[in-house]
């Protein structure tokens, strides 16, 4: 639809040039086209009116004759061109004489005449094909016969029906010195009004969009719009606009490379921090190895990579001997060194790759990936050793602390979980400490046999 697409200027202007020329002159051909149709209408009026004087007047002047010559002169008129049908009547608007090139056409000549109206009158009318004529338009003249000529009656009338001739001979005249140079002028018109229209608006339109567009434009950039005031407040006014653009662009440009600056450094900050959360939130404040939020969240998922790829999971759960005689009678500042002193123990002891988790008040747990269940055993005696002799230095209590271990593996012991996993490690704690504590033992139960005894505390 007209509208929907965006036109240019240069287009719209052409197109009004244009509409404004074909109404221009599309009104100028009608009008005169009506005149033209008027005037000819009237000439053949006047024509037809002058032609049926002219034959009174013969009438009229001509000698008193009989009827019969009447009746002759009617008919050598039908041998005059568009002459179709002639008629005389008398004052009583009786017929003396008539003439027709058929009997249907005297009929109609018949039929228009009244013998109330002796004036000169013309009358159009539109004959049928069916008079054997080729149809068309005709005039019915009536006019008076003012002399004594039908038997000394007056006045009497004199009718005449005429063919109208064509017009197409003043169609073609009017057409040729007319119709071709009011055309020939309106396109020239159209291309003189083109011309101008580009050199006076369609080409500094297109300057003043390139003002627009470019960047880096200066107060000369308004001098080609000298000639035109309008023009050049609009190009004036562009540049200032572009100046003023330009200038709050590099303005803005500063201010978000300084505020990206400061985001990204706070970022990085808060980044820091977040991870810092995190990771305190994962370890336990007194011993600063893993809590046991740290085994909820992370223990699953490392169990199913090892079990998945094939690799052995050893987990060792370990718990401290007489740390509540400790706590009663030292106090739990003394137990609270103990414990930090495992933590850093296990931290020392274990790879990079291993974690310590502090499981409940006085429990650890150790979570060592690729680790055999026999090795992993080492790993837990060594800790025991170090830790017992530390103990004597540190406390003076009888008995002294120690610490008990069971041990556990994926491959020694074949759990189905996790959890199950865990519960066999705490089994082999218990048999541990059925034997006599201070000592680290492999769980000998397999996943699917009965271990009643195997709780994994909360």
């Amino acid at each position: 639809m007209w509208g929907s697409k965006p036109v240019s200027v240069k287009t719209s202007i052409r197109m009004s040039l244009l509409g404004m020329l074909l109404v221009v002159t599309g009104t100028a051909l009608i009008t005169h086209e009506f005149l033209r149709r008027r005037d000819a209408r009237q000439a053949g009026r006047e024509r037809a009116m002058a032609f049926a004087q002219a034959v009174s007047q013969r009438f009229e002047t001509g000698i008193k004759s009989s009827p019969k010559r009447w009746e002759k002169d009617c008919r050598r008129l039908l041998d005059l061109p568009d002459v179709l049908a002639v008629s005389i009547w008398d004052s009583s608007g009786r017929s003396v004489a008539q003439a027709a090139v058929t009997p249907v056409l005297r009929g109609v000549l018949e039929g228009w005449q009244t013998t109330q109206d002796v004036a000169p009158t013309v009358q159009s009318i539109l004959l049928s094909e069916d008079n054997q004529t080729n149809g068309g338009p005709a005039h019915l003249v009536f006019t008076p016969l003012r002399g004594r000529v039908v038997h000394a009656q007056s006045p009497a009338k004199l009718g005449i029906l005429l063919q109208k001739g064509s017009a197409s001979g003043d169609f073609t005249r009017h057409f040729w010195s007319f119709d071709v140079p009011v055309g020939i002028v309106g396109i020239l018109s159209l291309l003189l009004g083109s011309w101008w229209l580009r050199r006076e608006v369609v080409r500094p339109l297109k300057s003043l969009v390139q003002v627009a567009n470019s960047e880096g434009t200066d107060s000369q950039s308004a001098d080609p719009f000298h000639r035109y005031s309008e023009l050049g407040e609009i190009a004036r006014a562009l540049t200032a606009l572009q100046e003023d653009l330009s200038g709050w662009r590099e303005r803005a440009q500063q201010i978000e490379r300084r505020v990206d600056s400061r985001i990204a450094e706070e970022t990085q900050r808060i980044t820091r921090d977040l991870k810092r959360m995190q990771r305190e939130a994962l370890r336990d404040p007194l011993t600063r190895i893993y809590n046991r939020r740290f085994l909820e969240e992370e223990y699953f998922a490392i169990f199913e990579a090892q079990k998945s790829s094939g690799n052995d999971l050893s987990v060792v759960m370990l718990d401290l001997d007489h740390f509540k005689i400790l706590n009663d009678e030292q106090g739990h500042a003394a137990g609270d060194d103990i414990l930090r002193f495992v933590g850093e123990l296990l931290r020392q002891c274990l790879r990079a790759s291993d974690f310590a988790v502090r499981y409940g008040g006085d429990e650890f747990v150790l979570i060592l990936p690729g680790i055999s269940a026999e090795n992993a055993l080492d790993t837990a005696n060594r800790i025991l050793s170090l830790f017992a002799q530390r103990a004597k230095m540190m406390v003076n209590v009888t008995p002294t602390p120690s610490i008990t271990a069971g041990v556990a593996s994926i491959l020694k012991n074949e759990p189905s979980s996790h959890t199950e996993l865990l519960a066999l490690a705490d089994q082999g704690l218990l048999s541990a400490k059925r034997d006599g504590k201070k000592q680290a033992q492999i769980s000998k139960t397999r996943a699917g046999t009965s271990c009643s005894s195997a709780v994994v505390k909360s």
